[in-house]
């Protein structure tokens, strides 16, 4: 039996039992309705699912806990996100949206749904939902660098920046946004400072392949083709090949 269906199995079996304990675990004078404690279990078991990159068997457990619940905000978001994980982003989004509507405070949901609308290219909804994100949760580290990127992929190169200097500031071991604003200062001409960006991220994460690969460009703009060239034959090392195969292509890296 293939690993993947022994953890539906058991996953499934747990449901199973956690159900029928349902009876016993719920107070007779309880408040909440036995379809909304059931709906958080099959919502939790979504969970399970997802946490094990299950997102087909996901959305189908999602799915019952929203038949049972028709305003299981959790079942929402949830789905929300498997479905994105399938690149199903019309989907996610619609399903995030609810998720926002029976929950107005959780900017999990509002971060979701701006990943969803930044893969579909639409930047400016997507920083929209990031703005509201981080208006609910201002320590929200991955909402200023997705929403520095949806910047950078504006062509708002500044804006992008402040919002990098952000998520640093709250973590300043976080490589992704060091890389990050390495790339949008190379869009900005200013090499020097994407270089120092693109040492720190290095040096936080050796295995960086983004991080060589904007330090080569960096190098290259800056007419140093020999280091430029080492730096993208490292990133196409570690799997980023885009900048070593332009090399090649315009016979730069000879």
């Amino acid at each position: 039996m293939e690993p993947g269906r022994i953890i539906t199995l058991t996953i499934a079996a747990a449901l199973v039992l956690m159900l029928a304990a349902n009876a016993d675990a719920q107070p007779a004078d309880s408040d909440i309705d036995e379809n909304t404690y059931n709906a958080s279990i099959w919502s939790d078991m979504g969970d399970a699912l997802y946490a094990s990159r299950m997102y087909s068997e996901a959305i189908n457990t999602y799915s019952k806990a929203i038949e049972l619940d028709p305003e299981q905000a959790s079942a929402y978001f949830g789905r929300g996100i498997a479905y994105a994980e399938l690149r199903q982003y019309d989907m996610a989004i619609k399903d995030l949206a609810r998720a926002t509507e029976l929950e107005p405070s959780d900017a999990r949901a509002y971060f979701g749904r701006g990943i969803a609308y930044a893969e579909l290219k639409q930047y400016d909804r997507a920083v929209k939902d990031y703005n509201k994100a981080i208006e609910l949760y201002p320590g929200f580290v991955r909402a200023y660098v997705v929403r520095g990127n949806a910047y950078a992929d504006l062509k708002e190169y500044d804006k992008a920046v402040r919002d990098y200097d952000r998520a640093i500031k709250l973590d300043p071991r976080n490589s992704r946004a060091y890389s990050n604003r390495g790339l949008a200062y190379n869009d900005l001409e200013q090499y020097g400072r994407a270089i120092r960006d693109f040492d720190k991220a290095i040096e936080l994460n050796p295995e960086y392949a983004l991080a060589y690969f904007g330090r080569g460009g960096a190098y290259i703009r800056l007419n140093r083709i020999k280091e430029g060239c080492a730096e993208w034959e490292m990133a196409c090392g570690l799997g980023e090949c885009s900048g070593l195969n332009y090399a090649i292509q315009e016979r730069l890296c000879e």
